[in-house]
């Protein structure tokens, strides 16, 4: 209380108006007293009900306030809190986080977004997200903390259900055993997992923004001649803005000759007005099913010869290959028994240059010249080229375009050259080599040139006698071979074609259903007057049965089918034959009875007509493709599906994606030409967009957006949202968000 002025001082020491004055300045200080309490305890009542909790620490961490809001939110009495030290209401895998940040915080003197998980009175925790500063004295010393926090915990829940997302989705297809390649409208990389990584002979880094039509692969067709850049894949995507189906084609890896061979898949992904935002491309590696298939050709090519040189008298024996009348093993024995009694090194090739037979080679040629492109060229060239007129039983020394000596001798049937042993590579024991000219040989096809040097002082000297020997025996061998051979195919013309051709085709059936079994491609005959229905094992197979485990039919078939499906197979099928169709195609699902999985085949065929033009028997082909319909499936059933509203946008912000879930939370989707990052640059927050370039999560602060701002036909609807923005690659520059 203001105390107040007595008469008497007032008579005795003051004029009277002066009293007057005094009595009204101690009247207006009891009423700007009463003010400032009254207004304490305003201030005090808003403190205390502020909608975010407030604390303040002293410089050892301890609390010196905190509001109701704070307390209430914890579940805390006062007195549970003031004086006790912060790091007590942590986790304690948050106490050393605070340790070593605040006096960071101290001397810095402010913090943002620093987040711990707080203990409840009740042991449970929450998320929260601090904001704060550091009070001073006048003279400049701390004096206590100024915090605020907001509870995350929803936030920090669905943070975390998008990470777990984002892992599940990136390790299904890191695990896949289809490569996964996305591409931009331009054809450049923006995404792959390791499997298309290392079916096309990069690393994941050098994957990264090429374009499909870069020099570092080549793609040959199934003809094994290179494919134009606007044959690739991609490029027919982008001309025709379609989808493509098991293309076949050869990749050839950067800086070696290896052919990878691949059956491929891709779709355009469109944006709502039909435009091209990514294009997907799934392939799988088929190079057994490939080797496996031109096996079989050879073969197939081989039997025929051979059944058509025996049956039919006529046929010129000349048509034979070498491979198809030699026993190579049987050969080869022999020959690596005369290499270990004299030394002298020996080869069987035909005569398109093709080494059926090698013993005892030097260095000189199987590690440098047969090795190095040009020099390998000179070597098919001395092989071919140079022996050429030869006679029965005649011996022909010549110096190869490497320079070494070698000596050949044909190989007949009947009066068909047909091949030829070689014996080399030497020198003459009465000749000195030019070391000079294999030193300039070396250095102009990259060869090292002290193990060159080193392998050509290894090439063996013989004398002009010895060589006469080797190659007497030589010719007898050739003849001999030329005689068996001969004789073979004269006593086969006389024995049953019907058993060799029997015989033949059990190998080929081998060989067919081995291919089948590799690339889980199975063949099929529906007989369409019988309604007999023939599967090969891997049909089997692939429906989960053992192979030719009962008699298959058409019925039976369906019954394979899945019965979502089942109708729209059986009338495609039908309809195919009604409308007298030439072929049929369509993917379709399946339930295997061994596992009752669920998987995807891919169904064709070809209808084929009697002389009358009319269709009497389907034969096709069923391959099992679930693996790549996961994969196509995968991309767009974890956005699709997924509770939380997903945006996906370009490297400009514009709007590549948007899941049902955020039209349902903007009541529309953005309009073409729309960019979030510009909206976002508008609203402030340019500095965030800059860091998610940098390949940087950011949590934005709360957001107001309003659809009616972009869509002004919409209604005005305000809607406040905690968005977060993550980059979708995980090195260099992101290119979607």
């Amino acid at each position: 209380m203001v105390k107040l002025p007595n008469k008497d001082s007032l008579s005795a020491n003051h004029a009277p108006q002066a009293a007057v004055n005094e009595i009204r300045t101690n009247e207006e200080l009891i009423a700007s007293q009463a003010i400032a309490e009254e207004n304490e305890e305003k201030y005090r009542d808003f403190y205390d009900n502020a909608p975010i909790s407030y604390q303040s620490l002293d410089a050892t961490g301890c609390f010196i306030d905190v509001n109701l809001t704070w307390l209430t939110t914890l579940g805390y009495e006062r007195n549970d809190v003031i004086g006790k030290w912060f790091g007590d209401f942590l986790h304690i895998e948050d106490v050393d986080h605070f340790k070593v940040n605040f006096p960071a915080f101290m001397k810095q003197g402010y913090v943002s977004d620093v987040q711990f998980r707080l203990r409840k009175k009740d042991n449970t925790f929450i998320h929260v997200s601090y904001e704060g500063r550091i009070g001073y004295t006048p003279d400049g010393q701390f004096k206590q903390t100024y915090c605020v926090f907001k509870d995350v915990t929803e936030l920090y829940a669905a943070q975390k259900t998008i990470y777990d997302e984002k892992e599940r989705f990136s390790s299904l297809l890191d695990n896949l055993e289809a490569g996964i390649v996305l591409h931009a409208p331009d054809s450049s990389i923006i995404r792959c997992n390791p499997r298309a990584a290392e079916l096309l002979g990069l690393s994941n880094d050098k994957m990264i923004g090429k374009v499909a039509t870069d020099q570092d692969w080549k793609f040959i067709g199934e003809d094994n001649n290179p494919l134009l850049p606007e044959e690739y894949p991609v490029s027919r995507i982008i001309s025709t803005i379609k989808p493509i189906n098991n293309q076949i084609l050869g990749i050839k890896h950067p800086g070696n000759n290896n052919t990878v061979w691949v059956a491929v898949n891709g779709v355009p992904i469109l944006d709502s007005i039909g435009r091209i935002k990514e294009i997907g491309i799934s392939f799988i590696d088929i190079t057994e099913r490939k080797l496996a298939e031109e096996k079989l050709l050879e073969s197939e090519a081989s039997v025929k010869r051979r059944l058509r040189v025996i049956e039919e008298p006529q046929c010129d024996i000349g048509e034979v290959h070498l491979s198809d009348i030699i026993d190579k093993d049987d050969l080869k024995i022999l020959m690596e028994d005369f290499y270990r009694l004299s030394g002298a090194g020996s080869a069987v090739v035909d005569l398109q240059g093709n080494v059926l037979i090698a013993i005892g080679w030097q260095d000189i040629c199987t590690c440098f010249h047969r090795v190095n492109p040009v020099t390998k060229q000179n070597c098919i060239y001395s092989d071919t080229v140079l022996t050429t007129g030869l006679t029965p039983g005649s011996v022909k020394l010549y110096n190869c375009k490497n320079g070494l000596w070698d000596a050949v001798t044909p190989i007949y049937i009947g009066e068909n050259h047909i091949g030829n042993i070689f014996f080399g590579q030497f020198f003459f024991d009465d000749e000195v080599p030019d070391e000079h000219s294999f030193i300039l040989q070396a250095r102009q096809y990259g060869f090292e040139e002290e193990a060159y040097i080193a392998a050509l002082n290894s090439v063996p000297r013989w004398s002009h006698v010895m060589i006469d020997r080797i190659m007497a025996f030589y010719a007898r061998l050739a003849t001999t071979i030329s005689m068996q051979g001969y004789n073979n195919l004269r006593l086969a013309r006389a024995l049953s074609a019907h058993h060799l051709a029997e015989a033949k085709l059990g190998e080929s059936e081998k060989l067919l259903s081995r291919a089948q079994e590799i690339s889980h491609t199975g063949s099929w005959k529906l007989d369409l007057a019988s309604n007999k229905l023939t599967w090969s094992d891997e049909v089997y197979r692939i429906f989960g049965c053992k192979p030719q485990e009962f008699a298959a039919g058409y019925e039976a078939f369906l019954d394979f089918v899945h019965p979502d499906d089942r109708a729209m197979v059986d009338a495609e099928y039908n309809r195919s034959l009604l409308e007298g169709n030439d072929d049929y195609e369509i993917v379709h699902k399946i339930i295997r009875r061994d596992s009752g999985e669920v998987c995807y085949v891919l169904e064709r065929c070809i209808h084929e007509r009697n002389e009358a033009g009319i269709i009497f028997q389907s034969t096709g082909m069923v391959q099992d493709i679930t693996e790549r319909m996961k994969a196509e499936e995968l991309l767009s059933n974890l956005i699709e599906n997924n509770p939380l509203s997903i945006q996906i946008v370009d490297k400009d912000g514009f709007t590549i994606k948007v899941n049902p879930a955020h039209t349902k939370l903007f009541g529309e989707q953005p309009p073409p030409g729309f960019s979030i990052f510009n909206d976002l640059q508008n609203k402030g927050h340019g500095e965030f967009i800059l860091l998610a370039k940098e390949g940087k999560v950011v949590h934005f602060p709360d957001i107001c957006y309003n659809v009616h701002d972009v869509i002004p036909e919409l209604p005005d609807n305000p809607v406040w949202v905690r968005a977060i923005l993550f980059p979708l690659t995980s090195s260099g520059n992101p290119e979607r968000f």
